[in-house]
């Protein structure tokens, strides 16, 4: 998605050499946040150039201040395509539970949105 192609140059701070890279995670220079499939390990970036020189870093908290912020721009961009589209549409989740349900929903089958959510799809 655009809103997490984020190169990590712009977030990157200049290296220090009081910082350890042995309790880093290491990506090269012009990484996006996208190359990352999971930051399980909440450990700030080292950015490396085509040399191996280490040349910034990049905190776990601004990179998970990016991620929030993408994350918010997701739920609106998502809120807005539900509330605005002429068809009906229910999301399910995994478990068959409906975690969606837009206005056009709601007239299509005569119920609110706030009795649908969280019951299963086969309720309805």
């Amino acid at each position: 998605m655009a809103f997490l192609n984020v190169s990590l140059d712009t977030l990157a701070l200049p290296w220090d050499e009081t910082l350890d890279i042995k309790n880093m995670r290491v990506a090269p220079m012009g990484a996006s946040i996208e190359s990352f499939s999971e930051l399980t390990d909440k450990k700030d970036l080292a950015l490396i150039d085509n040399g191996g020189s280490i040349v910034g870093w990049v905190p776990f908290a601004k990179l998970a201040d990016v991620l929030l912020q993408a994350w918010k721009k997701t739920a609106a961009f998502y809120e807005t395509l539900l509330r605005t589209i002429d068809d009906a549409a229910t999301v399910v989740n995994a478990a068959g539970k409906v975690i969606s349900w837009n206005p056009r929903s709601e007239e299509l089958y005569r119920c609110s949105e706030k009795n649908v959510i969280g019951e299963p799809i086969t309720r309805f």
